[in-house]
Formats: C-alpha cells, structure tokens, sequence
C-alpha cells in the first residue's frame, strides 16, 4: 500500500511529494506539472550525482512532465530519514495542521 506525504527541502521553493511503496520510496525531485528550468534539472543532476556516488541502484520515474527518484527501502526504515541520509538534502516532513 503507497502512502503519500510532502516534504520541504532546505533551500528548494516548493515542497515535494514523497511516496512510501514499502520496499522502495520514491520522491518527486523535477516537480510534477512543471516546465522544467536549468533549476530542477541542475537539481536532478546533484541527485543523480550523490546516489552514484553512494553506489546506490535507482530508478527515475517520469509522471506529468515530472522526475521522480525511487530509493530502496530497508525493513523498518523511516523514509524521510532514509531520503536524509542517501540523497543529503536536508529533507523534513510537513506538518499536517490539527482538526
């Protein structure tokens, strides 16, 4: 079962989406929806970099003219801290306001 969340970034504008697949997590890196500026790929590029780096095996996913990056999930795992600590973004939740 996928479960969806935002999440902001430090230093990004515009908050992302990220989706809990279980064994994989996958975050939106090129917004959906977005005519894609020197910024977002500049961005996919820093990304694609780090996980090269970490000799991580990824995928990207197109959807709506966006990039998605789909992780490995360990068993247990927290999937923003896992983004954390793979991609080095400085990733946090968003708060969902109380009712």
């Amino acid at each position: 079962m996928k479960k969806v969340m935002k999440v902001v970034v430090e230093n990004w504008a515009r908050e992302r989406l990220v989706e809990n697949r279980g064994n994989v997590v996958a975050m939106e890196i090129a917004r959906i929806s977005c005519s894609h500026c020197s910024i977002c790929s500049q961005r996919m590029d820093t990304v694609a970099s780090r996980v090269h780096r970490a000799g991580l095996k990824v995928e990207w996913e197109r959807r709506e003219g966006g990039y998605l990056i789909v992780v490995p999930l360990p068993t247990g795992k927290d999937p923003v801290r896992h983004l954390n600590e793979v991609l080095a973004l400085g990733i946090s939740p968003v708060a969902i306001p109380k009712k």
